[in-house]
């Protein structure tokens, strides 16, 4: 059970190492996107009459990074809760566990006190 949190935890580990590094090409995407659009309006482009390209431009060289960061950010979580789960219900069923051999050696207890007590009123007839 052990190793099975370890790799948990390196995997969910790698997976956000990857979520951090897609937010860090989103954000250098962002300024690289600035730059272009700032050196295009240098040399004539019109921002307003053409404000459904600039838009679309960052959307698509800025989008992909940010949904992939997000979705492996969100895989990592999902399976962090998915083994805090597993291990809760292991020690579930341990204690259910436990507590069916507990039910049965009060049981068991019971049934000795009944006997000795029959053999106690057995003994005492006798005598």
């Amino acid at each position: 059970m052990k190793a099975k949190i370890e790799r948990t935890f390196r995997v969910t580990t790698i997976l956000n190492i990857s979520a951090i590094i897609m937010g860090i090409f989103a954000v250098f995407n962002t300024y690289a996107g600035y730059k272009h659009i700032k050196d295009l309006v240098l040399k004539g482009f019109q921002i307003k009459s053409q404000l459904t390209e600039v838009i679309n431009y960052y959307i698509a060289s800025i989008s992909p990074y940010i949904f992939y960061g997000l979705a492996l950010f969100a895989l990592s979580v999902v399976i962090r809760q998915n083994i805090d789960k597993s291990d809760y219900s292991d020690k579930i069923e341990e204690n259910k566990h436990m507590a069916y051999f507990s039910e049965s050696e009060e049981k068991l207890e019971k049934e000795d006190d009944d006997l000795v007590d029959d053999l106690i009123r057995e003994l005492d007839e006798v005598v």
